[in-house]
């Protein structure tokens, strides 16, 4: 029998592993039946066997958790760890054992939860706060998050005051029951640390520390309907009430026995005789800080900002986050708080849904008719609208942001999107969310905080681009936490900020702490500053000046009994040399996690497997041991995992993802193949009903876990999710990944060929030609018959023409024609005379274009093919615009037109509307074509395709610089530059550059022209590019003539002549000579 833990081979009568001691005897939690070893199913009841001994089976508790609790919390927003002294409060109820044995599971439930219920509202109306409900008993907390002057005081008037409502709750029940339900009380006070913990799908505010443990033991030694509280809470309340004092209590950890009194009574108005912490400073920062000083002032004064915090986990973005906030505390300031997570990659608006469900108190099992509510009603008022009387942007905003939910209000707020495509609604829903934000600050100065920002989706860096230009005119403030990773969607954002808020767009980096600033960190986690001198040096050494690391080595060796604090003095307990503290921050999670028992160390290395955030529910679903709650527990206290979410379904997270990295990365290939391979069967189970909201976590399991039947299933259903709202990054990255591993395919699949025809088309609207024409390439090959094969050449052919390439595909279409040459009359034929028509076009080869063009006419008309009649009137418009026989171009693109919409072909329409442009500009409606070429842009964009939308711009910029209007010229370009850069669309940037190096000349603006210049001569540098590299030496020598430098004009322009004279192009050559002349 091999063990699971440690892969020892043990004999078949072994009852315990002879390598690690881990039990090997096989039990069924359902009925206690053993089975024999490679049994996998219980013979007695048919229930799953897992691992166990049977000693460890336990009767566990069933308690009833409420699916609801509402109850009205104070908001949150500092998520910094803070000491602060707190007063807790443990409430349990009693008689709930007897009842659930009684009575029907659903009625327990409903009593359970209105009781609750009662306790949560009795909570928050003493200024109290529900810290989590735990079966059937309630945590609070009073002093956190907000402290009051008399916190002790409150809690045990909650306490009191709770004692009552139970007895009145009982004469409410419809039922009477045998033990009427009562509460046991347990407060105690004392320092804990509290803060916001948590993922970006939830954070949730909480304290730990002993203070935590002592109240909790102070519950369970009161019997019902009494409140026992510690010394430390007796202290400061002891004027205030009557108490008896109880026999001490033996606390585990504590050498002396603890002092209880119990709570009688308030004491009367006339009978009341007359009676935290900080956190660690902030150290070396102070630069940051200053930065962030200047951009809260301007936020005052309504100047929107884009603050970027940028470092590598652990430097202090947290931290300053925080400052940002502290200097809102009294101010009229709102702040929202997001994180991006990893798994959230690849779905659509991750962040976003989750920063609305936060805001708007959207709960994961709130009803459709609740989410609907939450959100009309919510938008509205934060919004500043009458819900009755809302503007139409309010109505449509609504209505989008409510489809991120997967919720309908188009017929109760009256507006519709259905005759919308896919892409024009993911473009209005970004707008929307902007507008959203705009809305909400003009009611208050609005801080947006996001956090983990390299792991955004790509809607998510879309919609923080809308934000940054909302920010330019609102009164918002973006406050993003970005990686250091240069290549990322989210770094990139930092130049368009500076591009568009100017000063206003802040960087600020962080450094690690000098050896002083890390010795200064060390005395104030410490409480002392007299740190011994080999201690300090350890610790820097190990820290590599990193906060966090600092931090957690402190508490490493706190844990572990290494240095002691007395009398504000450190003493060092053990033999430094003796002391192994692990070189990072991996090593100091590994150390931490070796000291777990074998249950707990299950626990975690199987939540690892999910990720940095799991659910109680998979939890329990892949670890089936009777011990499960207590471990977890155990695991809290540990601080290796918290409670993130507690409604409507427990969630926990690792305090950090460095611990659930390091964990992953020391399971075993083998077992970390069956472990994902289990989650996903495991999510599939659990989440059975919304399975289509899983796809990518499932895909990548499946994939991790070797299963590429399933995983290749997945990936292909995420491809086309990702296809259908124009995530085409997501797109592109799960189609590769579906073709990838399909040679791995069990059962070979022949559906695999057809994703190579729409993972070209995504990856030519992303820019990447090379890739799109491999795809095609590999269609081609393995074409059944040449028809096929002729539509791949076409297409290569098409890429290649938009790739500059124009002999290239000239000779690919006429190849293509010789293929199915026996088929004239087909609609293939008619597409590859179209292509080939535009490309003879462009060699002005006007004459053979129409030709083929109208015969490629002359067969559409006879299929009523709509799109492809439109293509070729197209393309007829553009050719008699060439001939100067505009109204016959006209009348084309008219008839073209009105197919394209017909078809509601955005794509297409975004080319007529090129087109178009082109037209008005050779009439001189230059105000039309401008439009023209703003609608082309602007529907290229919709759709995702770069290329077009680079080339409206292209068009639109030159147009600008014909007429006159220089500065728009400078901006349309330099846009349409940008984008040539990404795709690498070579041929296309030197042209760009040329005409806006012209526009520079024009401005006087020579030493930005020079600089274009020489970058495009070193892009140029090839015989493919002489031609662009004649008109950049012209315009060289057009600038130098401009300053007077004659000598080095004259040889510019020679070298222009030159180079139009060896390319024959003598109207070049000419001209250059021309404009050379004067010099």
């Amino acid at each position: 029998m091999e063990c699971p833990v440690c892969n020892t081979q043990n004999g078949d009568d072994s009852n315990f592993c002879v390598g690690c001691g881990t039990p090997l005897v096989f039990l069924c939690l359902q009925c206690r039946c053993r089975a024999d070893t490679g049994d996998k199913y219980c013979r007695e009841c048919g229930h799953r066997l897992v691992l166990v001994s049977d000693t460890k089976i336990i009767e566990s508790k069933k308690t009833a958790v409420p699916s609801k609790i509402q109850t009205k919390q104070p908001v949150v927003t500092d998520s910094i760890s803070e000491r602060r002294t707190v007063t807790v409060l443990f409430a349990d109820v009693s008689g709930f054992t007897s009842m659930s044995e009684k009575l029907d599971p659903e009625e327990v439930t409903t009593i359970m939860n209105n009781c609750l219920q009662m306790m949560g509202d009795t909570v928050t109306a003493y200024e109290g706060y529900i810290d989590k409900f735990i079966g059937d008993c309630i945590m609070a907390l009073f002093g956190a998050p907000t402290a009051h002057e008399n916190d002790p005081e409150l809690a045990v008037r909650a306490a009191i005051d709770m004692m009552k409502k139970i007895e009145d709750y009982n004469k409410t029940l419809p039922l009477k029951l045998e033990k009427p339900l009562g509460l046991h009380i347990g407060i105690n006070t004392g320092l804990v640390v509290a803060g916001q913990i948590g993922s970006d799908a939830r954070m949730d505010y909480t304290v730990m520390g002993d203070t935590v443990n002592l109240a909790s033991r102070l519950e369970s030694s009161a019997t019902k309907g009494h409140i026992f509280i510690s010394s430390y809470t007796y202290h400061q309340v002891k004027n205030l009430f009557e108490f008896i004092e109880q026999e001490p209590i033996t606390v585990k950890g504590k050498a002396e026995p603890v002092a209880v009194y119990e709570v009688i009574r308030a004491l009367d108005v006339s009978e009341v005789k007359n009676t935290v912490t900080s956190d660690i400073p902030l150290v070396g920062r102070i630069k940051e800080i200053e930065a962030l000083s200047v951009s809260v002032e301007r936020l005052q004064k309504g100047e929107g900002q884009t603050i970027f915090l940028i470092s590598d986990p652990g430097f202090g973005k947290s931290r300053i986050q925080s400052e940002v906030k502290n200097k809102f505390k009294q101010k009229n300031t709102q702040i929202i708080e997001g994180r991006c997570q990893s798994y959230g990659k690849n779905t659509a608006y991750h962040t976003f849904i989750d920063i609305f469900k936060r805001v708007l108190g959207i709960d994961s099992d709130d009803t459709k008719e609740t989410v609907s509510s939450k959100l009309s009603i919510g938008i509205s008022l934060l919004i500043g609208e009458d819900k009755d009387r809302l503007s139409d942007e309010a109505k449509s905003a609504i209505t989008l942001i409510a489809r991120l939910f997967d919720i309908d209000l188009s017929s109760q707020l009256g507006v519709s999107f259905s005759e919308m495509s896919a892409q024009e609604v993911h473009t209005a829903t970004i707008r929307a969310i902007g507008w959203f934000f705009a809305a909400i600050s003009r009611q208050k100065a609005t801080i947006l905080s996001i956090e983990d920002l390299h792991n955004a989706d790509n809607s998510t860096i879309e919609v923080i681009s809308t934000l940054i230009s909302v920010s330019k005119n609102h009164s918002v403030m973006l406050l993003l936490m970005v990686r250091p990773e240069k290549s990322s969607p989210a770094y990139k954002l930092l130049p368009l900020a500076r591009r568009i808020l100017g000063d206003r767009a802040v960087e600020m980096t962080f450094e690690r702490l000098s050896r002083n600033e890390c010795e200064a960190f060390v005395g104030f986690a410490l409480g002392s500053h007299e740190i011994p001198r080999e201690l300090m040096e350890l610790i820097g050494m190990r820290s590599d000046g990193n906060p966090l690391f600092l931090q957690e080595i402190v508490r490493s060796l706190l844990e572990q009994n290494v240095i002691e604090q007395q009398n504000g003095k450190i003493t060092v307990k053990k033999e430094l040399s003796k002391v192994t503290i692990p070189n990072s921050i991996t090593g100091l999670v590994i150390a931490r996690f070796d000291q777990l028992s074998h249950l707990q160390k299950e626990i975690l290395s199987r939540a690892a497997v999910f990720g940095p955030s799991f659910s109680q529910k998979l939890i329990e679903a892949t670890v089936k041991d009777p011990g499960l709650n207590n471990a977890l527990e155990e695991l809290i206290n540990s601080e290796m995992i918290f409670e993130s979410q507690s409604f409507p379904d427990v969630e926990y997270s690792f305090h950090t993802t460095f611990i659930q990295e390091a964990i992953y990365d020391t399971l075993l290939l083998k077992r970390r193949q069956a472990l994902h391979l289990e989650a996903a069967e495991t999510i599939k189970e659990v989440y059975k009903e919304r399975l289509q909201d899983y796809v990518e976590q499932l895909a990548e399991h499946y994939l991790k876990g070797g299963d590429y039947d399933n995983a290749y299933s997945f990936l292909v259903q995420s491809a086309y999710k990702a296809k259908g709202v124009y995530s085409n990054e997501s797109a592109a990255r799960f189609f590769e990944k579906a073709i990838e591993i399909a040679p791995n395919i069990k059962e070979q699949n022949p559906s695999v060929e057809s994703l190579f025809e729409p993972y070209s088309e995504i990856l030519e609207l992303l820019g990447n030609m090379e890739g799109a024409i491999s795809a095609w390439e590999h269609i081609k090959q393995n074409a059944a018959d040449s028809t096929k094969k002729a539509d791949a050449m076409r297409n290569i052919g098409r890429i290649e023409e938009k790739r500059g390439n124009k002999e290239r595909s000239v000779k690919i279409y006429e190849e293509a024609l010789k293929l199915i040459s026996d088929n004239k009359d087909s609609i293939e034929y008619a597409k590859l005379l179209m292509n080939l028509s535009w490309v003879q076009n462009r060699y002005r080869q006007t004459d053979e274009a129409i030709k083929n063009a109208s015969a490629a006419l002359s067969i559409l008309e006879k299929t009523e093919n709509k799109e492809l009649i439109a293509l070729c009137c197209n393309n007829l418009a553009v050719f008699y615009e060439g001939q100067k026989e505009f109204d016959t171009a006209l009348s084309y693109n008219e008839k073209s037109l009105a197919l394209f919409e017909e078809a509601k072909n955005k794509r297409q329409i975004a080319n007529l509307e090129l087109s178009l442009g082109y037209l008005k500009t050779k009439i001189t409606k230059n105000e039309e074509a401008l439009k023209h070429f703003s609608r082309s842009a602007e529907l290229m964009n919709q759709i995702g395709s770069k290329l077009g939308s680079a080339a409206a711009l292209l068009a639109k910029g030159r147009l600008y610089a014909d007429i006159g209007k220089h500065d728009e010229a400078v901006i349309a370009l330099s846009a349409a530059l940008s984008d040539f850069r990404d795709m690498e669309a070579k041929r296309k940037e030197a042209a760009t550059i040329i005409s806006l190096v012209q526009v520079l000349i024009e401005q006087k603006n020579l030493q930005a022209g020079y600089d274009y210049i020489n970058e495009g001569l070193e892009l140029t540098d090839t015989d493919d590019f002489l031609s662009e590299r004649g008109k950049l030496y012209k315009l060289y020598g057009r600038g130098l003539k401009s300053e007077h430098k004659a000598a080095e004009a004259k040889e510019y322009y020679e070298k222009a002549v030159e180079i139009f004279e060896k390319l024959g192009r003598k109207n070049d050559a000419e001209d250059a000579k021309k404009e050379g002349s004067g010099v």
